[in-house]
């Protein structure tokens, strides 16, 4: 990456060009307007903002401003300078940094963990894993079988005492994945997208601009899945203790130097109430068939 956070907060002599685009959004509890100073700057906001439905109150309001310069870009939150960066990627991922700051102050009880989130006729579900280890494939297989399930989110859950809530952010689904659904491929191949290599493209893929119904909310939580690959293999499924759990729970948590240590005795006693369970995915088919299962009971 070559962006640069300020140092200590500068006040801009911002110019008197007005906005070519702006868009406005809920991210949890935040209302966030974007604004750009080229409207070619839209597939790269586009990227970053998520149309999940929310009935979240808005506790707080902030404008981000993108300006335009020879070097590059420059994010600017209420005329504060935030970061600087070079490439429209940096830009990209710049924006999501500081969004999520933004949601993330006004939300306090909760800790948040690496995880994938769906429900299954209502009883809601979360699957974590590795990096790679084929969350967001689960989750896109689960949109399309519909049948019961609704997904919410394929990157980030956030977790209480007492359940679960999604993180709204569009799926980030890489080109060579949309072979694998080709019901949903002209709609991932629609979605804002940047080159990651050669021929090869990451995509910002909306599930609502595809049709399907994407809601945030909070509730119960039945199972937990740890999520392993197993390619070119059968699906297999061994039940696991919430001591198993909550180790691989850990490591995929983000804890704030603040207070949030206080918060695991409550993620501790979350999961000795659900069951846990290792999932080692290889057919997809029979990844919902087990989930199904479990679930309907």
């Amino acid at each position: 990456m070559s962006w640069k956070a300020a140092q200590t907060p500068v006040r801009l002599n911002l110019s008197s060009k007005l906005p070519e685009l702006i868009k406005q959004f809920q991210l949890l509890h935040a209302s966030i307007t974007v604004e750009a100073d080229r409207s070619d700057l839209g597939q790269v906001i586009a990227f970053t903002i998520q149309d999940a439905g929310q009935r979240l109150p808005v506790m707080s309001e902030t404008t981000i401003a993108v300006q335009t310069h020879k070097n590059g870009y420059r994010i600017t939150q209420d005329g504060h300078t935030f970061q600087i960066g070079e490439s429209q990627w940096d830009l990209a991922y710049g924006l999501l940094s500081l969004f999520h700051k933004q949601a993330f102050r006004d939300v306090r009880d909760h800790i948040r963990v690496h995880a994938a989130c769906a429900d299954y006729q209502g009883a809601r579900f979360i699957v974590m894993g590795e990096k790679g280890a084929g969350k967001t494939t689960l989750m896109l297989k689960l949109l399309l079988t519909q049948n019961g399930f609704q997904v919410g989110g394929d990157e980030m859950v956030l977790i209480d005492g007492k359940g679960a809530m999604p993180f709204p952010r569009r799926f980030h689904v890489k080109s060579g994945y949309s072979t694998l659904f080709k019901e949903l491929r002209p709609s991932i191949e629609a979605s804002p997208k940047f080159m990651v290599a050669p021929s090869r493209w990451l995509y910002g893929f909306s599930p609502a601009e595809a049709g399907f119904r994407w809601n945030i909310d909070h509730k119960p939580i039945k199972a937990i899945y740890f999520l392993t690959p197993n390619h070119n293999g059968r699906t297999l499924v061994q039940k696991c203790s919430g001591l198993e759990m909550l180790k691989h729970i850990m490591p995929l948590s983000y804890l704030s130097t603040s207070n949030d240590q206080l918060k695991i005795p409550r993620l501790c006693r979350l999961v000795a109430d659900v069951a846990s369970y290792h999932l080692s995915i290889g057919d997809l088919d029979g990844a919902v068939a087990v989930i199904r299962g479990h679930l309907a009971c």
